[in-house]
């Protein structure tokens, strides 16, 4: 169970077959500690058994954080989420509940930033040639997953200015590939398209700004060490 790896010492296991408790020592100094390191055993905990449902997580001096297995899977709500968006919140995810907080550095590298990636992989999905509603549709579903995801990891309030505005721009992208979907399937609603489409070129000017911002504050904050 990666004992002694990544600076970690005294892990500890408890629980049943279908909820494990992993509890942890840090062997180094907590400005050098290994988040990443930490969350390698929650994986590793549902590996353990497929009767495994749930696994607590216990980092010695903070609160405990509670993944079920389907947090382990990159498919939510049915749709496979971009492997960025996933991993970044489920690590965002341990580092709210466990330290009480997501600074604006944390969150614009896990946040912020995979969910203006999530705005470009949606938009290649959703139209790639040759244009069909249904891709339009599923890229939607796609972005409407991930937005529920967010809001289940990183709650409105907790969200900085940079990640608020990223899930806003997800959602009109959404609604604009929808709109687009229904012209495809009937030509009487071709009219809206223009619209739509206008609407599409300026939520993709406004995401690649928001996550030139979220990069900016992401490598300023690791070049200060």
């Amino acid at each position: 169970m990666l004992c002694g790896l990544e600076g970690l010492q005294d892990v500890t296991v408890d629980g049943d077959e279908a909820h494990l408790t992993i509890t942890v020592v840090s062997g180094q100094e907590p400005s050098h500690f290994s988040e990443h390191g930490t969350l390698k055993l929650v994986p590793a905990g549902f590996g353990t058994s497929p009767d495994v449902e749930q696994v607590t997580l216990v980092l010695e001096g903070r609160p405990a954080v509670t993944y079920d297995r389907a947090e382990v899977q990159d498919a939510v709500y049915g749709e496979a989420l971009p492997r960025p968006v996933f991993l970044g919140l489920f690590s965002a995810k341990w580092l709210l509940e466990s330290r009480g907080h997501l600074g604006e550095p944390d969150q614009s590298a896990l946040v912020t930033l995979p969910l203006t990636d999530l705005h470009v992989f949606s938009i290649a999905a959703g139209f790639a040639e040759p244009l069909q509603a249904g891709n339009l549709r599923s890229a939607a579903a796609t972005v409407d997953a991930a937005r529920r995801r967010l809001q289940e990891v990183v709650p409105r309030q907790a969200r900085t200015e940079l990640t608020a505005r990223a899930d806003a721009e997800l959602q009109v992208l959404a609604d604009t590939m929808r709109r687009l979907a229904d012209c495809c399937d009937d030509p009487l609603n071709g009219g809206d398209a223009p619209r739509a489409f206008a609407a599409l070129h300026a939520s993709v000017a406004a995401s690649s700004d928001i996550g030139n911002a979220a990069r900016t504050i992401r490598d300023d904050t690791a070049a200060a060490g």
